[in-house]
């Protein structure tokens, strides 16, 4: 029976039901969240479609964004998950919503599938099926990056890394052509995916194969350990030039072209890492309990404190002699690495590297940090081979496993959301008028270096966006010298040919950004661009006469060459698997242990359980808070005040109440909009001592940074605050007072109580400070 259960790996089996599991919100609902990062690499999804359906395979520009004038942002952003997504709508017809989605639950299933394979060739299967499920039931990789941040590319990215480390791991012990191959295209799939992930992913992997050629050898006496790790060495070259050469077509010419565009707005404001690193007792903490009234969910940036459990008895193994193993002090340190780099310990660190700042989220380190504790949560399970005791080996994993979906549990309910709704080029203009996903950045990064200003939307051309026009127009018609006559006779996401009758020389400004690549030409004779000042906008000087005129993205050479490089590697990828240029097997697998047929039943019993309590907890309201009205359960304080009659403060954390000069208060306030508010409006936080003197503020241009103007009224938002006790504060009682108010007009909206009486312009939180 055993043998018959092992032959279709039952475990990888159990971690694939565990993964159903954990990616569920996503097969069962329709569509995807707006509101979310998910938007805008949905966004982006839709142009690479677009370019596609014209003939274009590889865009490096997007066309619709900023106003119609475009970008470069395919030339810098790792493309994968777009294509991923435009080649699943092209193929079925379902659109890059439903093709975004499918790369969300493609990652989960591959990530789960490389860390079950990872631990279990170097390991053993119940490692595995332990690690599998400790996996994809990560806060982190289950939760946080699909759902809470919406982020699709690094997503993907994620879940391909533990695909590499399986990948190259096998390259290094049996060096077969197949290895070789999978262990390049995936090096090639992350690359392409999202590049700070590859990066830290790709730094890890460096370390692990080292360690397993310089160290792990010493430990191996009496073996061939040494033989085979330099026999080997060669394969896993070939495998990381090969990866690399693949996806050159995307690193060579963002990192050479790097100039050609703008960062000077990267790692600012909210974007700086300063502001964002995470307390240790935070990233071992359990899972909060979502609030089915919020407008967004409240998590933590946390290993998943199951994780850190089951992760510290597997580090625990380096202490005993018969469990101790080099790979097992490796993982250690690659958990005790990631999280300094998430603390604010490591902040010298950051600072002292000018190119951390474009990680700007220190929580991106998660991603690696789990690559390290799962095979230690795996590793957990080899406790079990000192115990005699037939019961503990058969119960132990399906114990691990259950405390892993109890634990994951309250982050099975991500909040509804409604369909995404048709995705048009109008609908990306009307988002970029009101403000929102402009360009689809955060910070206007990768703008080409001309643009010193980004100019205001075109009239005619809005009008052409909205209206639906194919062939949109996209130059400045208004400054045409009178007989001057011009048509569009082809607009696509790449080119422009317009069909062009003059009877006088005349300079033709278009409403698209230069960069390079972008020729203009007239028969096939190419004419020199002029470039805007300030605006960075493509100007053509033009003859008189009647032609055709083509501009058209056009290569360079620097692309060129990373074109010739990914197209060399994919042919030699192809000679690879079509020769014997690599021989060596080294040793079978065979000696691989198996798992019990009453484990397997226990685990598979485990899950069942786990989805039953998430079914049932989801009709009966389980493992969340459901606040409605102006009751905010999760509120440590509750009060009222109305705003301008359009918004509501219903209640607020107070954190600590004594503090000192210099000091942080940390404030959480709980709005919710009573009808749909006509401004945006700005949040104040002012810290009053007896006389009203302020001795400590926060501003925000948002309250809880998003537009209130677009805030739900059946939902209510949390906005965190920070204020700084001034230095000079003398000693005694203060009050916060919180108000809103209009950064345009400089008015300050009164605000009443719930009895209808006026508060003033402020509404004082009645709680005293103390400050000592």
């Amino acid at each position: 029976m055993n043998k018959i259960l092992n032959k279709f790996e039952p475990g990888l089996l159990i971690v694939f039901v565990a993964t159903t599991l954990a990616a569920w919100p996503f097969l069962s609902q329709p569509s995807l969240p707006t509101d979310t990062d998910a938007e805008i690499h949905i966004f982006r999804a839709a142009q690479v479609e677009r370019s596609i359906v014209e003939g274009v395979y590889y865009p490096r520009w997007a066309p619709d964004f900023y106003y119609g004038n475009g970008y470069p942002i395919f030339n810098y952003y790792a493309p994968l998950a777009y294509h991923l997504a435009a080649y699943y709508s092209l193929a079925t017809g379902l659109g890059v919503v439903a093709g975004s989605k499918f790369v969300l639950v493609m990652a989960a299933f591959i990530g789960s599938l490389g860390m079950y394979l990872f631990v279990a060739n170097r390991w053993g299967r119940v490692e595995a099926m332990v690690a599998g499920v400790a996996w994809c039931l990560s806060p982190y990789i289950f939760f946080l990056e699909p759902h809470a941040r919406g982020e699709i590319a690094e997503t993907l990215a994620i879940g391909i890394s533990p695909v590499i480390f399986w990948a190259f791991d096998k390259v290094r012990g049996y060096g077969t052509k197949h290895s070789v191959v999978i262990a390049a295209l995936s090096l090639a799939a992350v690359v392409l995916s999202h590049p700070l992930t590859a990066l830290v992913a790709y730094g890890f992997l460096l370390v692990f194969l080292l360690w397993e050629f310089l160290i792990t050898p010493l430990t191996l006496v009496g073996s061939d350990g040494n033989k085979r790790s330099s026999s080997n060495l060669y394969a896993v070259g070939v495998a990381v030039l090969l990866g690399l050469g693949l996806s050159a077509l995307y690193w060579l010419p963002a990192g050479f072209e790097r100039d050609a565009v703008r960062m000077d707005y990267y790692g600012i404001g909210h974007y700086d890492f300063r502001r964002h690193f995470i307390d240790l007792s935070e990233l071992i903490a359990p899972a909060i309990w979502s609030d089915s009234g919020a407008a967004f969910p409240v998590f933590r940036f946390s290993l998943g404190w199951v994780q850190v459990a089951l992760g510290v008895l597997g580090l625990a193994t380096v202490f005993n002699s018969k469990l101790r193993r080099s790979d097992t002090l490796l993982m250690t340190l690659g958990v005790f690495a990631a999280t300094y780099m998430m603390t604010s310990a490591s902040q010298g660190l950051w600072e002292m590297i000018p190119p951390m700042r474009y990680f700007q989220f220190p929580m991106r380190f998660l991603g690696s940090a789990a690559l390290a504790i799962v095979p230690l949560c795996g590793m957990s399970m080899r406790w079990i081979l000192l115990i005699n005791s037939k019961w503990v080996r058969t119960f132990a994993p399906a114990s691990a496993i259950g405390l892993l979906v109890w634990s994951a549990l309250p982050l099975m309910y991500p909040p509804a959301w409604s369909e995404f709704g048709e995705l048009s080029s109008a609908r990306f203009h009307s988002e970029e008028l009101q403000g929102k996903w402009f360009g689809t950045t955060c910070c206007h990064d990768f703008l080409p270096v001309d643009v010193e200003y980004i100019p205001q939307p075109d009239a005619f051309i809005t009008e052409q966006f909205r209206s639906g026009v194919e062939q949109i127009e996209k130059f400045e018609r208004d400054s045409l010298p009178d007989g001057t006559n011009i048509s569009v006779a082809r607009s696509r996401t790449q080119s422009e040919l317009l069909q062009i009758s003059s009877s006088n020389p005349f300079d033709l400004k278009f409403s698209r950004f230069y960069f390079p690549g972008w020729t203009a030409s007239i028969d096939g004779i190419d004419l020199p661009i002029d470039i805007t000042v300030p605006d960075g906008r493509i100007s053509v000087n033009l003859p008189a006469g009647k032609y055709d005129l083509l501009l058209e993205m056009a290569s360079t050479p620097v692309r060129s060459l990373a074109s010739t490089i990914s197209m060399a590697s994919a042919i030699l990828i192809v000679v690879i698997l079509f020769t014997n240029m690599f021989k060596y097997k080294g040793d079978s697998l065979s000696d691989m242990d198996h798992i019990s047929g009453p484990s397997i039943a226990l685990a598979a019993i485990v899950l069942i359980v786990g989805i039953g309590l998430k079914v049932l907890g989801g009709s009966m309201g389980w493992f969340q808070y459901h606040s409605s009205g102006r009751n905010v359960h999760v509120a440590e304080n509750r009060m009222y005040a109305s705003v301008a009659d359009e918004i509501e403060l219903l209640g607020y954390d107070a954190g600590d109440t004594v503090l000192e000069p210099g000091e942080s208060l940390d404030i959480v306030l709980y709005w919710k909009a009573n009808v749909i508010p006509s401004r945006n409006y700005q949040v104040y936080l002012h810290l009053r001592g007896d006389n009203g003197e302020l001795w400590g503020q926060s501003d925000k241009v948002n309250p809880a940074s998003f537009p209130t103007s677009r805030w739900s009224v059946d939902k209510y938002v949390r906005d965190e605050h920070v204020i700084v006790v001034a230095e000079n504060a003398p000693s005694g009682e203060y009050q916060v007072h919180v108000g809103l108010w209009d950064h345009v007009t400089g008015e300050r909206f009164l605000a009443l109580d719930k009895n209808g009486w006026l508060l003033g312009e402020s509404i004082p939180v009645s709680l005293n400070y103390t400050v000592q």
